[in-house]
């Protein structure tokens, strides 16, 4: 998931996110305009979001609490970014 910022910068309330997908039986990648969804972020470090448009499943609801440690985005960065070179070559 690649979360996109609130347009009033807020910490909580909702935000627009995109998502990627591997299958893990077929290995087919699933991106792009159509893989959308939300998440919302709460003071209590909680979290509830969907995704939409799930291949096979439609839209997936989640919840979750945030994990202590350092944020882990930039660690994730080049999974997200992996995925353009397999399915194109790039």
């Amino acid at each position: 998931m690649r979360i996109q910022p609130n347009i009033n910068l807020n910490l909580y309330g909702p935000c627009e996110l995109s998502w990627r997908m591997r299958d893990l039986e077929t290995g087919q990648l699933t991106f792009g305009r159509k893989c959308t969804g939300d998440i919302e972020f709460f003071p209590d470090q909680t979290l509830r979001g969907c995704l939409y448009d799930i291949p096979g499943t439609g839209a997936v609801e989640f919840e979750g609490a945030r994990a202590p440690g350092p944020p882990v985005q930039d660690d994730l960065q080049h999974e997200w970014d992996d995925f353009v070179r397999q399915a194109y070559g790039r």
